[in-house]
């Protein structure tokens, strides 16, 4: 009876060389060295291993025999995409192994998101892009941001320009707690910036609204009302400076806030999210314009529970949409607001079993 070969603790790694669409890549893993019995699997017994690569769960394209080393160049690896690696090992007496765990990893014009979710102050969030939590060790837990703040929310944005993303709370109705030095730690200003901004009855949104590069705070509220700081100030200082919305989502019942660079502009705009409908505003005006603003009737419309999310999934600077529910996201990569299985990219389990959890994105790879 053949054993059943072990991938302990297996870890890939893709190493870029250059940001062109289709380039090399050398990916590197973590050697076999058990069966799942427990008992080792000698060195000198595998004969070769073989790398899969594809850009659909269990579908693989390119497969690579690489003899007995833990590495291989990759001379036209699929970028662009999201991209499924996997191995086998095989053995000199013709025991071979499962697939091991998969690597996922989204490349789009050199420029990476990552996944996280917030818990009554806490934060996982992944640093290797492989959408997966792999533990404080190879990810990032921000242990006191926000904790004790019973009914935040945890935000992410480029509070300070600097092209990457920071964290942030907001505790209703009205106060703000933003990272803006990115220690992600919460220090009084000017380190970090605290706002008044906001009333009862309403929920966070963020977005960068006039096109600068930072991303600014704003409150929407039941009614579809929309307060938006458009000078990035943190404070209401009525809307011949910042912006007010009054009605877009008036009358929807169930409408979350969402916002987005839908049109690759620079500039943010608003849109809802109800019971799997979205409506965007893509002419900024802050108003429903049927014939002018983009309605998305489709996308995983009978998910339970679902979170909407949005971000730029592949680096174009577009934000495209996406819908998180208990713990499973499933983010719309063509920005066509269809879910497609074989375009699009669904992550199983990043904050599955963790309650109350909230998801957030953002590039944060750089910590």
């Amino acid at each position: 009876m053949k054993r059943i070969i072990a991938w302990i603790a297996t870890v890939f790694c893709v190493l870029f060389t250059n940001n062109s669409f289709a380039s090399s890549r050398t990916i590197s893993w973590d050697p076999v060295t058990t069966y799942t019995d427990g008992t080792s699997v000698e060195s000198w017994k595998i004969v070769t291993y073989k790398i899969y690569i594809g850009t659909a769960l269990g579908i693989y394209d390119i497969i690579i025999d690489a003899g007995t080393a833990n590495s291989v160049i990759v001379p036209n690896f699929p970028d662009g995409m999201v991209t499924h690696v996997t191995a086998k090992a095989f053995l000199n007496t013709g025991e071979e192994s499962a697939y091991s765990p998969e690597y996922l990893k989204l490349i789009g014009n050199g420029l990476n998101f990552s996944l996280g979710v917030y818990v009554k102050g806490v934060w996982y969030l992944e640093k290797n892009t492989n959408f997966k939590w792999d533990g404080a060790g190879q990810d990032n837990i921000v242990a006191d941001f926000g904790k004790g703040l019973t009914g935040a929310t945890g935000i992410t944005g480029d509070w300070n320009g600097s092209g990457t993303s920071q964290i942030g709370v907001f505790y209703p109705p009205n106060l703000w707690y933003l990272d803006y030095n990115d220690t992600r730690k919460y220090e009084a200003p000017p380190a970090d910036r605290f706002y008044h901004f906001g009333f009862p009855g309403v929920v966070s949104v963020v977005g960068d609204w006039n096109g600068d590069g930072r991303t600014k705070i704003g409150v929407y509220d039941n009614n579809g009302a929309w307060h938006l700081d458009w000078n990035g100030n943190g404070q209401w200082d009525g809307p011949s400076i910042d912006r007010y919305y009054p009605n877009f989502g008036k009358g929807v019942a169930g409408a979350i806030p969402v916002a987005g660079d839908w049109t690759g502009s620079g500039k943010w705009r608003v849109g809802i999210y109800a019971n799997g409908l979205w409506y965007l505003d893509i002419d900024g005006n802050g108003a429903w314009d049927p014939a002018i603003d983009r309605h998305y009737p489709n996308f995983i419309k009978v998910t339970p529970n679902a979170v909407p999310i949005t971000g730029d999934w592949e680096g174009t600077g577009l934000t495209q949409i996406g819908i998180y529910s208990a713990g499973v996201w499933y983010l719309d990569l063509d920005g066509n607001g269809a879910w497609n299985p074989a375009v699009d990219l669904m992550v199983p389990d990043f904050g599955k079993g963790v309650s109350g959890a909230i998801p957030v994105t953002g590039i944060w790879n750089t910590w």
